[in-house]
């Protein structure tokens, strides 16, 4: 059990119902903690009493807004609700929906004592009267479980301690399911059944009887903390006016008696006693049957109403009979048109699949045509290569040999284009190999011989080689290693050409008097992280995205030397893949770039063999 709240917190302060409003509950059971009479009736009273305080145009409009609020509260959309549906009386709801259309009640009519009124005004029902006219008030009062029975279907337990004519004492409780969905906010939704019970309880004297209504003396209530709600009930008896007939026998016997005794003295005693008896027993037995007639009179009446209240009934069952033949009707149009629509639906599926499995043929013959092409693409760049480099050993050579003199002095202007010629010949075989690198990753036969590689020594290697170019723009390239075992797994070659590639990259976009840094440090727990990073322009956010695509370039540099094919990165990174590591980039424009690569300092399973 949850802890209570006072009775002030009312159930509004949950933000949505936890529980079903109406239909079947989540263990499948049908809902029916309150009739849809009484919620009718509670629409009904809304709409008398905001008639009587705003006018009839205000009614629909208070009713739409109670509507609205209730589905604002309902967080199925599923079970929302409209004003036709609310006042369908063959429907059932729980009592947490019934407890929040109460509360909105409450604020829509402004009315406080909302629910007291209601139960004095509206919830004695007519068929409640024209089924209790035949019983005494202590009869009906005796009736109580079973009237609440028949609207509550067992959401509330009512028991009968004492009845009396003119006293009755009422008891009342809520079934685990209640208690369950009005959680801590139990108290304050006490109090508003219980007024409303009490109410209508009190007012059975003056709805049935025509009396003044029955006194309410509050015993305990669960709102104040006790396990029950008790009421003491207090009216005028009921008396019967067969009374007047036996009194008015008895004097009229002693009329007699004294007339026959006057007028008759001769007779005898035993006479007189007969005669004067007659009207003792006449009178009673026709004051009997008078009040028999007016009760057969009376009950043909409640007959009358009853068979009218059947008729009305009838007419309901019948209306409700006809609706739901009307909805079926729409299921059906609903089903034949989804029938349609599902076998258009099937006819378009079919011809799509068709169009589909057509095109997936056509990709399976494209994608067969794009690897053949790729091949020979791979091909054709492999046998160019390796004709290309023939002719351009032969010029490199020849150009050489005429630079150092062995063919005799040169010109000045002879030896700037001599120079020039071995420049572009030296690019043109960087191309060339990076083309031969690019076919053969491409056609998988690189092969990479693993062994333990210290990575100091080769950036030493390295950065001597890079030397003397770097002092051709007074760059400083600086190398700083820090930690113990920086021993990588990886093809010593290869693992030279990666790094080549990027001092070569960092070198050619760094100015003059820049800065290179090439660093190298463990990355816990079996990693070696190097990076190299200089002060050039940096690259753009949306050139990095393509900075590792083949063929692509982010800078454009005219200078001698430092154009190219786009081919570098990309088979940086491949390399950098085909020893197990990773690749990445950090860059500010206008403040330099940062490349990492991510090397394991153990033999990778993928990459233990040669590729």
């Amino acid at each position: 059990m949850p802890q209570l709240l006072p009775p002030t917190h009312r159930i509004l302060e949950r933000p949505f119902m936890e529980f079903r409003p109406f239909g079947r509950d989540s263990k499948g059971h049908t809902i029916q903690d309150v009739s849809g009479i009484t919620v009718r009736a509670n629409l009904e009273y809304l709409e008398t009493l905001v008639t009587r305080q705003h006018g009839v145009e205000a009614a629909p409009a208070a009713l739409d807004k109670l509507i609205i609020l209730l589905n604002e509260r309902i967080p199925d959309r599923t079970y929302h609700v409209t004003v036709d549906f609310l006042k369908n009386p063959w429907n059932s709801y729980s009592y947490e929906f019934v407890m929040f259309l109460a509360e909105f009640s409450i604020q829509l009519s402004e009315q406080p004592d909302y629910h007291f009124n209601m139960g004095r005004e509206k919830f004695l029902s007519p068929i409640v009267q024209i089924l209790g006219r035949p019983f005494s008030i202590v009869q009906i009062y005796r009736l109580f479980p079973y009237f609440v029975e028949k609207f509550t279907k067992g959401s509330l337990k009512p028991e009968v301690v004492s009845v009396t004519n003119g006293h009755a004492v009422m008891r009342m409780q809520f079934s685990e399911s209640a208690l369950a969905q009005f959680g801590p906010y139990l108290r304050g939704c006490a109090e508003r059944v219980c007024h409303t019970t009490k109410a209508t309880i009190a007012q059975v004297p003056a709805g049935m009887f025509g009396q003044q209504p029955a006194t309410i003396q509050d015993t305990c209530c669960i709102a104040e903390g006790a396990p029950y709600c008790e009421w003491t009930f207090r009216w005028s008896p009921q008396s019967s006016a067969l009374w007047v007939w036996v009194f008015a026998g008895t004097a009229l016997s002693l009329v007699t008696l004294g007339l026959t005794m006057t007028l008759a003295p001769h007779y005898p005693w035993w006479s007189h006693t007969g005669v004067s008896l007659l009207p003792l027993f006449i009178l009673p037995l026709t004051g009997q049957i008078w009040v028999d007639r007016k009760e057969l009179q009376e009950r043909g009446a409640i007959i009358q109403e009853q068979l009218a209240s059947a008729e009305q009934q009838h007419e309901e069952l019948r209306e409700a009979y006809l609706q739901q033949e009307q909805s079926l009707i729409k299921v059906r149009r609903h089903n034949d048109e989804i029938e349609a629509l599902n076998l258009g639906l099937e006819a378009k599926v079919e011809g799509r699949t068709s169009e589909l499995q057509q095109a997936n043929l056509d990709l399976e013959t494209a994608n067969a045509r794009l690897k053949e092409l790729d091949r020979m693409k791979s091909q054709f760049l492999s046998h160019c290569s390796h004709e290309l480099r023939t002719p351009l050993t032969s010029i490199k050579g020849f150009t050489e040999n005429m630079l150092h003199g062995m063919v005799g002095p040169i010109a000045e202007r002879q030896h700037l284009y001599l120079t020039r010629i071995s420049a572009n010949a030296n690019r043109l075989t960087r191309m060339i190999g990076d083309l031969l690198d690019l076919s053969r990753i491409e056609a998988g036969t690189v092969r990479l011989d693993h062994q333990s590689v210290s990575l100091p020594n080769l950036l030493d290697d390295i950065t001597q080689e890079f030397m003397p170019l770097t002092q051709t723009k007074h760059q400083q390239l600086i190398v700083e290693t820090t930690g113990e075992n920086l021993t990588i797994w990886g093809d010593p070659d290869r693992l030279h050409q990666i790094v080549t590639n990027l001092i070569h990259n960092a070198h050619k976009f760094t100015p003059e008097h820049g800065r290179i840094v090439v660093s190298a440090h463990p990355d816990p727990p079996n990693h070696i992280l190097l990076s190299i990073t200089d002060s050039g322009p940096g690259i753009s956010q949306e050139a990095r995205t393509h900075l590792f695509q083949a063929f692509y370039q982010a800078h454009r540099r005219p200078e001698i030397g430092t154009e190219g094919l786009g081919l570098g990165l990309s088979i940086v990174k491949q390399l950098v893949e085909l020893h197990g590591a990773t690749i990445t980039v950090d860059s500010t424009l206008g403040a330099g770039t940062t490349f990492y690569i991510r090397f394991p300092q153990t033999a990778s399973p993928a990459t233990s063999t040669s590729i």
